[in-house]
């Protein structure tokens, strides 16, 4: 199960290794948070730092085929998307519901705003 709106992962009742889905959580967390190295990129970079942290442009490729406008994380070898997926697993598009999200953009010094279907400087 994960949260509604940014699918966020629950830890659920007994789960083994509950570790691993408190960790992504945070992970999500700070890629919220944290501040975005870049936006607006549609192919992910090679050798991204780790923690690094990128706005999805309109027309993703590669590994971020499908998450277009996402906040995309580079953590522990692999890529993590807010929003994440649904309790079934599938990508939750950016939308609407998530109008307001506001992230700082370190590359322009510049807080970026989700209008719901749009990324702009705040």
């Amino acid at each position: 199960m994960t949260t509604p709106k940014f699918g966020l992962p629950y830890i659920a009742t007994s789960q083994a290794s509950p570790e691993i889905t408190h960790n992504q959580a945070l992970n999500m967390l700070q890629m919220l948070s944290g501040g975005v190295v870049s936006r607006g990129l549609n192919a992910p970079p090679g050798g991204p730092a780790e923690g690094a942290t990128y706005i999805v442009g309109t027309a993703p490729t590669g590994a971020w085929a499908g998450w277009a406008n996402a906040i995309a994380g580079w953590f522990g070898g692999a890529w993590v998307f807010v929003p994440g997926v649904d309790g079934a697993g599938t990508p939750i598009p950016l939308g609407a519901e998530h109008e307001g999200l506001v992230v700082y953009d370190q590359t322009t010094n510049a807080q970026q705003l989700w209008s719901g279907a749009a990324w702009a400087p705040l």
